[in-house]
C-alpha cells in the first residue's frame, strides 16, 4: 500500500511540475503581447480662412512604448537627410515648417503620438491642401523600433 500511494504521489508532483513549467510559459508569452506597440503614421488636415495647416504624427497605438532603432527618411526612393528634404520641397514653397526627426534612444510611450512634420501655408481651396498632402506622401519614413522584448516589424511607408 505505502508503495502505491509513493507512486501516487510521485506522479501528482510531475503534473504539478508540468503544469507549472506550462503556466509559466503562457505568462511569458502574454507578457510580451501585454506590451506590444504598434506605429502608424496619420496626417492630420485643416482648413481655415485661407490658412491650410497639415500635421504628420506618429502614433503608437500599442500597449508598451515603442523603442526608436533607426529613423530613416527616404525621398524619391533615396535615403537622404530630413533637414534637406524639408527645405528642398517646402520651404521654397512659402511654408512655415517645423519638423522633429527621432533619435535612436528615443521612446515613444504607448497611446501617445509625436508631430513629425507641421506645414501651414496659403491656400484658397481643398485642391491645394490635396496638393501639398501629395507632395508629403513622396517623403517616406522607414522607422526600425523594438519593445522590452524583441524587434518589432519595421514602419515602412514606402509599402502604402
Amino acid at each position: 500500500m505505502e508503495l502505491v500511494i509513493s507512486v501516487v504521489s510521485i506522479v501528482i508532483a510531475c503534473c504539478a511540475l508540468a503544469f507549472t513549467f506550462w503556466q509559466v510559459k503562457i505568462q511569458r508569452q502574454h507578457n510580451h503581447i501585454s506590451i506590444r506597440p504598434h506605429l502608424c503614421r496619420f496626417t492630420k488636415r485643416k482648413l481655415q480662412n485661407n490658412v491650410a495647416y497639415l500635421e504628420v504624427t506618429l502614433v503608437n497605438n500599442g500597449l508598451g512604448p515603442a523603442f526608436i532603432n533607426s529613423f530613416d527618411v527616404y525621398y524619391r526612393g533615396k535615403i537622404c537627410d530630413p533637414d534637406v528634404v524639408i527645405k528642398e520641397v517646402f520651404n521654397e514653397l512659402g511654408c512655415n515648417v517645423s519638423h522633429t526627426i527621432l533619435g535612436d534612444d528615443y521612446a515613444i510611450p504607448s497611446r501617445s503620438e509625436k508631430a513629425l512634420l507641421v506645414l501651414s501655408f496659403v491656400a484658397l481651396s481643398e485642391v491645394a491642401l490635396d496638393d501639398m498632402e501629395g507632395l508629403i506622401n513622396k517623403i517616406d519614413l522607414v522607422i526600425n523600433y523594438s519593445s522590452a522584448y524583441a524587434s518589432m516589424e519595421p514602419l515602412d511607408t514606402r509599402d502604402d
